[in-house]
């Protein structure tokens, strides 16, 4: 075999990640370890750094395409004048990849208002929502998972005090640039106040119906909780007689403001052990009656 074959059929064995640059990856700037943890886990110069590029440009392209989504992760954690450069060095047969962030300032919350008119911005004035129910602070960091959370949470708080109907009708972060801070608001369409109606069972077929309405957490004509809903979700769980229980409100009210409630369950797997007594799932002893 001349030589020449030789150094052909070596190269063609070769693994390919012998012809891939190695190069480590450095964040400087950013002291907020939180906002630069996020940063790294969708940094596709973190992530695919063990698939390293062939060519210096492949890798510069990698770090280039990485800025868009970094901004966007900065912004998310309130550091909307941040700035992003890049550079690339050659040491020791290995490319040192530096990422400069300049955070800027981080933007605080100045003011949240919550509507339930967007157009003539009445204030809400059921519930007696506070801020801190909200787990919002003024002058707080800005940071957009909270303002997400917040609204989750006004939700669930309106329907723990009858209003299970509510809807988000707007939301809107105002940045100011010049104040470096922003107002949230939200524009809340509540429904109508609601209470607990006619309860509807069904996939009960070897449990008494008078068991499950023992474990029921409201009474017919109390104000929609949310909270009861979930108690009782839970009460009938623990009993460990059904593997699976959902509890829906119906979308109509009737001319008491009473929603109807449909309690879905799948029973598990039990034998009857004495008349009146208990049940006996297939991991052991039931609850008594």
């Amino acid at each position: 075999m001349t030589f020449l074959k030789k150094i052909i059929l070596l190269l063609f064995f070769v693994p390919i990640y012998v012809f891939s640059l190695n190069y480590d990856v450095k964040f400087v700037g950013l002291k907020d370890v939180e906002t630069l943890n996020a940063i790294k886990r969708v940094s596709n110069l973190v992530i695919l750094q063990k698939r390293a590029p062939k060519t210096i440009n492949a890798l510069r392209f990698r770090a280039n395409s990485d800025k868009e989504q970094m901004l966007k992760i900065l912004e998310f954690f309130g550091f909307y004048d941040a700035k992003i450069n890049l550079d690339l060095e050659e040491k020791n047969d290995i490319i040192q990849v530096t990422i400069f962030i300049s955070p800027g300032p981080r933007y605080t919350l100045k003011e949240v208002n919550i509507f339930s008119d967007c157009s003539e911005k009445k204030e809400l004035d059921v519930c007696d929502i506070s801020l801190k129910s909200l787990d919002l602070k003024i002058n707080s960091p800005l940071i957009t998972q909270d303002i997400l959370n917040a609204q989750d949470k006004l939700i669930f708080l309106l329907s723990g005090c009858g209003y299970p109907l509510a809807t988000v009708e707007k939301r809107e972060v105002k940045i100011d640039l010049s104040h470096k801070n922003a107002i949230a608001e939200w524009c809340l369409d509540t429904g109508p106040f609601c209470k607990f109606g006619a309860l509807k069972i069904n996939g009960l077929t070897n449990i008494d119906r008078s068991f499950v309405d023992k474990k029921i957490r409201w009474n017919l004509g109390d104000t929609y909780d949310v909270t009861k809903v979930m108690e009782t979700q839970q009460n009938l769980l623990k009993t460990n007689l059904f593997t699976s229980v959902a509890i829906v409100h119906s979308d109509d009210i009737n001319e008491m403001s009473e929603l109807g409630i449909n309690l879905k369950v799948v029973e598990a797997l039990h034998k009857y052990i004495t008349a009146g007594i208990s049940y006996a799932t297939i991991d052991g002893f039931g609850v008594s009656f």
